[in-house]
């Protein structure tokens, strides 16, 4: 398969709020040892700490939505409940403090989108967050192109595909009619005055 180079690394603003990511960070750019060249020896450092960061955003945000989850079927049960009859101390103190860690996680979220998506809906701060994350997710899924089947061949060279996605859209905007027909036909069925008087009311 072709390289299309790598995929960007963006370094989420939120993640300098979490202790364990600042401790994360110094862990894996120090325990790394080589020989080589300043710029390679730079380069694979950063690949290496790269690397460590995306493994650790990946389980966080697994844990963070399963704990998200948690917290609000918790709130929901508790709000039920409190519909049909009185909440001990210790439940109202529990939905309370389960609201505040829902409002804090999805804090994080909201930061990441901002920075992610630099749009107007998720800089007004939409609360609408799932559905926006899962509209960039795909979005990007959608845009990202691997390969394309030519002539029942798969092919991955990145110029190639380019070149065939060039030649592709080419030909839709290309004009394969220079004379159109034109209907002379005065036969055809049309409305009356009324009827388009109607329509158009």
């Amino acid at each position: 398969m072709g390289s299309f180079g790598p995929p960007p690394f963006r370094l989420f603003n939120s993640w300098l709020l979490i202790e364990e990511f600042n401790a994360l960070f110094k862990r894996s750019w120090d325990s790394f040892q080589g020989f080589d060249t300043p710029d390679r020896f730079l380069a694979t450092k950063l690949n290496i700490v790269n690397n460590v960061i995306r493994e650790w955003s990946k389980m966080k945000s697994q844990n963070e939505n399963s704990t998200l989850t948690q917290f609000k079927r918790r709130v929901e049960k508790l709000g039920l409940m409190a519909e049909s009859q009185i909440l001990t101390e210790v439940e109202r103190r529990s939905r309370l403090e389960d609201m505040k860690k829902i409002m804090e996680l999805e804090r994080f979220v909201k930061l990441n989108l901002q920075q992610q998506a630099k749009i107007k809906w998720v800089m007004d701060s939409d609360g609408n967050s799932h559905f926006f994350h899962g509209s960039i997710i795909h979005k990007k899924r959608k845009n990202r192109i691997h390969g394309l089947t030519i002539n029942s061949e798969c092919i991955t060279d990145p110029l190639v595909v380019k070149s065939e996605i060039f030649k592709f859209f080419t030909k839709k905007f290309n004009e394969q009619w220079p004379l159109r027909p034109k209907f002379i036909n005065q036969n055809f069925k049309q409305l009356s005055l009324a009827q388009s008087s109607f329509l158009e009311s």
